[in-house]
């Protein structure tokens, strides 16, 4: 089948078709397998333990009697009344070096998270304002703030007394402007509006990145990651951003690494090694190496999506490296490889096919999707409002569910094909929901329930049904020669 169908004929490709063919290709088992031991790469290379990592405090203390030790004769090795000796010097170097190269790993990982090709601009959430508008556009939007926070008649307990002051002088960051914008339902259609205009243009690509930690951390953790911070400097309040969960992702992850160098070595070892550390990573992860209903909105989500798991399986590979080899990193390198080979033979199996696997997260689950486009792409060329897809969903509550949709420029007919009877009641019910909502985008939709749900074969439902229109084509020749 895979020699009827150009398939490269390599070993990781047998695999991967195998793998198709039993339905254990499921992209998000990797990934979740690399998100939950992402932190992993942080542990330390010696494996020094939290407790064992002296403070900045310890380390000069240390040092110190060490130096007063040094300079007496031997005499007081000797004496069993004198304490025993403590750490040396260059031992206490080792822990600083430790934490440093902790610290570049964690830089790298937070690099690969939001310094990516797909955003060319290279503007982030936390960009201040006066990075992005001139000083007289900060006037004009600071003067539509002021009226418009003027005619409220009650306003968030976390706006900070000098927000005017903030804006003005471009300090405050994109994310937090584009919070109180929204929050003001500032008008666009003034001058102000123009100004506004320019900041959603930078900060449509980066909405990926908004997620908040209150989406995943419950108050005890929240609570917990802040006494773990210790005495870090509350920029801009952000500590209370912490305790209210409204700080995203991306804006946490960056404070606190951009803080860890400044701590002592026992503060920031202890931070980087905890579960609430690895949890905040292992969403950042997940979040972004996933399809979500904001970033299929965007205009090329799966693109970015691939884009983004090539590159980052790219560089996690070299950098799961450098770490310390353990069980998790070995299990993090074979994930990485399994991943890189899955995305490799989707992009051999494209040229044949349309086929995709779409890890999809929602508000409070993942799920395995895949799609199958049945239109051949050269008559996918020729027609292309002519369509017909199959797309297989792995939902937790709902099971496992298949959609039929053939598509004719706006008029759309669908079959739901529900694996369980209850699920397929549910969305039976809904159906004129789905009707009404694609209505309102400009399309006709047509759909039903049908209880004939079967789980789809890979290899009989595409790979043979195409090698039919290939199999005559491998014996034309030119009767010429």
């Amino acid at each position: 089948l895979m020699y009827k169908n150009n398939l490269p004929m390599t070993k990781e490709n047998i695999k991967q078709f195998e793998a198709y063919q039993s339905g254990t290709n499921k992209l998000l088992n990797d990934i979740n397998s690399i998100t939950k031991n992402i932190s992993e790469l942080l542990k330390s290379p010696q494996d020094v333990s939290t407790d064992s990592v002296p403070s900045l405090a310890e380390d000069k203390q240390n040092y110190s009697i060490a130096q007063g030790l040094s300079n007496k004769d031997n005499a007081i090795e000797s004496d069993p009344s004198t304490p025993e000796a403590p750490v040396q010097p260059e031992v206490l170097s080792n822990s600083q070096d430790t934490l440093k190269k902790v610290l570049q790993i964690n830089g790298k990982l937070i690099d690969i998270l939001y310094n990516d090709s797909t955003n060319s601009t290279n503007v982030t959430l936390g960009n201040p304002l006066g990075s992005l508008l001139s000083p007289e556009e900060l006037t004009v939007l600071g003067k539509a703030i002021e009226q418009k926070i003027a005619d409220q008649t009650q306003l968030p307990a976390n706006i900070p007394s000098d927000l005017m002051q903030q804006v003005t002088n471009g300090i405050l960051s994109l994310d937090d402007t584009m919070k109180l914008i929204n929050y003001l339902s500032l008008p666009a259609d003034n001058q102000a509006g123009t100004v506004i205009t320019k900041l959603l243009d930078q900060f449509a690509p980066l909405q990926d990145n908004i997620v908040t930690i209150a989406d995943t951390f419950n108050l005890s953790e929240r609570t917990t990651l802040l006494e773990y911070m210790g005495d870090f400097p509350d920029d801009s309040g952000i500590k209370s951003q912490i305790e209210n969960g409204s700080v995203t992702l991306q804006k946490l992850l960056t404070y606190i690494h951009q803080n860890l160098a400044q701590s002592d070595n026992k503060t920031a070892m202890k931070l980087l090694q905890a579960p609430e550390y690895s949890k905040l990573m292992e969403n950042a992860f997940l979040q972004k190496w996933t399809l979500t209903p904001e970033k299929i909105a965007k205009k090329t989500p799966v693109q970015e999506l691939y884009q983004n798991l090539q590159e980052d399986i790219e560089k996690l590979s070299q950098l799961s490296k450098e770490g310390k080899a353990s069980s998790e990193t070995l299990q993090i390198r074979e994930s990485l490889k399994n991943l890189q080979e899955n995305v490799t033979f989707m992009k051999d199996l494209n040229q044949m096919i349309t086929y995709l696997g779409l890890p999809v997260q929602l508000k409070d689950q993942k799920l395995h999707s895949e799609l199958y486009v049945y239109t051949r792409k050269k008559a996918l060329q020729e027609s292309p409002d002519n369509i017909s897809v199959l797309l297989h969903l792995d939902m937790t509550h709902l099971g496992s569910l298949n959609i039929h949709i053939q598509m004719s420029h706006s008029l759309i007919q669908a079959k739901f094909c529900a694996e369980d009877k209850e699920a397929g009641q549910i969305i039976a019910k809904n159906i004129p929901l789905l009707e009404e909502a694609l209505g309102r985008k400009g399309y006709e939709l047509h759909a039903e329930l049908v209880d004939t749900y079967e789980k789809p074969d890979f290899s009989k439902d595409f790979i043979e049904e195409n090698s039919l229109d290939t199999a005559v084509k491998r014996y034309t020749f030119d009767i010429r020669t």
